[in-house]
């Protein structure tokens, strides 16, 4: 994989970003109390400065968007071998291996990344 593989995951928080927008804009599934506004306003803030970054091939984004993947993928795999029917839990933990993808090219791919030591003279 090369580096670009990180401005797709970026594109791909953005449309995610933008079918979770039009969930929650529907009439149905609007925010009910307040505080779930205010969680959704945080969590498009975080991912679009996230997209942002990895659109940039900026290590920080790199790492936010490997720990983010990784925890939601950990509360994944937690929920699939507790809550889930046994025949059904292979997709749930195939989804959370997948979610692992990110971590791994970041660290193969770490030394490729805009740092700032390069702009220092």
């Amino acid at each position: 994989m090369q580096l670009n593989t990180f401005r797709y995951f970026g594109i791909a928080t953005f449309v995610c970003e933008a079918a979770i927008f039009i969930v929650l804009i529907h009439p149905r599934t609007r925010p009910v109390a307040d505080t779930a506004a205010a969680r959704a306003a945080v969590f498009f803030f975080f991912s679009t400065i996230m997209a942002i970054g990895l659109l940039m091939n900026k290590r920080w984004a790199a790492v936010a968007f490997s720990i983010s993947t990784g925890v939601f993928a950990v509360l994944l795999i937690n929920d699939s071998a507790a809550h889930i029917q046994p025949g059904k839990r292979l997709i749930g933990m195939t989804v959370s291996l997948l979610l692992l993808v990110p971590a791994a090219v970041t660290k193969k791919r770490w030394n490729e990344f805009d740092n700032f030591h390069h702009r220092l003279p």
